[in-house]
């Protein structure tokens, strides 16, 4: 970020040549509810074409979790922040990619200081995602059931007690049995 690079990758072009990449895994799996953070320095150096950062499983590099991107010709930091739906223990990624060029032209993007960190964990149970489990994620959850709300990926996953890829009764069942037994401090 300082005008250094550490990383000079060459994009692909529009005459049948695919984008220039490059991959990096995580050391450590992810679990669903993962609120990760990434950020990086990044620039090109042709206006227009864009660089981009993504986060994807190792196995499915076409699934992207979350991304971002520039056009600059100078160095900016790039942040972003995502809560991942994941299996359990998935394997990530970093992709960079430097786009594509029209015709034989050449473009470089330039990549330096990509982080990736766990800044939170969303918790199973909530979800209206206000990082409590009350009786507001019971209410969201029984207009999901009765169809009066859409539901959002994150929705399904934190109100999908019984892991069934559904929310429904016995989901609410299990939250209020769950609440029911929190210990309580004090």
């Amino acid at each position: 970020g300082g005008g250094l690079w550490s990383l000079k990758v060459e994009s692909g072009n529009t005459q049948g040549c695919f984008p220039g990449t490059a991959t990096s895994n995580l050391t450590l799996p992810s679990e669903p509810g993962d609120i990760l953070q990434v950020s990086g320095w990044m620039h090109q150096t042709y206006e227009g074409v864009g660089a981009w950062i993504r986060l994807t499983p190792t196995n499915d590099p076409e699934t992207v979790f979350c991304e971002e991107n520039t056009d600059a010709l100078n160095w900016i930091l790039i942040t972003f922040t995502d809560t991942l739906l994941v299996n359990e223990n998935t394997d990530l990624q970093v992709m960079l990619d430097t786009g594509l060029t029209g015709g034989p032209m050449a473009n470089w993007a330039y990549f330096d200081q990509i982080v990736v960190q766990k800044i939170g964990q969303m918790l199973k149970g909530d979800v209206n995602a206000d990082n409590e489990i009350n009786v507001l994620d019971i209410v969201i959850m029984v207009s999901i059931i009765l169809s009066i709300s859409d539901t959002t990926p994150y929705q399904l996953w934190a109100g999908d007690m019984n892991l069934d890829e559904i929310i429904d009764v016995l989901d609410v069942v299990i939250l209020i049995d769950w609440m029911i037994h929190i210990p309580t401090g004090g």
